[in-house]
């Protein structure tokens, strides 16, 4: 019922949602015992307050729950196919948390953790540090240690409820900043 528009972003097939983007919807959630759904930022009211949510993801399907998800709580996302499509965005500015799968084709989510903490260690300073946390459906022993040690501060298994999404989101994003464009002079190599 809630889908995903597409937006011409920084690659093909990015997909945006949130108040004035290319699919916008608010109003009452029959599945949610007839409150209404929290009225979402606009897309440039999340980006200038560094609170918009960029999805790394490759599966439509998850996709789609996700944004449904964080439609549901009141947030502004934006999707990228893959790794590459999320770094792109990213250094655009504008977001507050990162929502990765591990597993995705071009660059996956350690790939793409990895190339951001090498960004942010390279960036002006007063970068804001760009939260990441990892969404797999792996529950292997030591997946969540093999997160941290490429930079991702948390972790959430598939599928994702929506009362840990919440908590997840609300622990990680940050209350009300603005977060600049990363300078790609000095992480364009990272792209490759």
């Amino acid at each position: 019922q809630y889908d995903a528009g597409t937006t011409h972003g920084a690659a093909e097939g990015i997909k945006a949602f949130g108040r004035n983007g290319a699919d916008d919807r608010t109003g009452p959630d029959n599945t949610n015992d007839g409150r209404a759904t929290p009225a979402l930022p606009s897309r440039e009211e999340a980006h200038q307050q560094g609170r918009r949510i960029l999805i790394a993801e490759d599966n439509d399907i998850n996709q789609k729950v996700l944004l449904q998800q964080l439609m549901l709580i009141g947030r502004t996302a934006d999707i990228a196919n893959n790794g590459r499509e999320a770094l792109a965005l990213w250094q655009k500015g504008g977001y507050g948390l990162l929502l990765s799968d591990l597993h995705m084709p071009e660059m996956d989510g350690y790939e793409l953790a990895t190339a951001i903490r090498a960004a942010e260690k390279t960036a002006a300073a007063g970068t804001t540090r760009l939260p990441i946390v990892a969404i797999t459906a792996n529950a292997l022993k030591g997946e969540a240690d093999h997160c941290r040690a490429v930079g991702m501060d948390d972790y959430l298994s598939k599928p994702v409820q929506l009362v840990t999404l919440k908590a997840m989101v609300e622990r990680w994003l940050p209350v009300a900043t603005h977060s600049a464009p990363i300078d790609t002079r000095t992480t364009s190599g990272l792209t490759a």
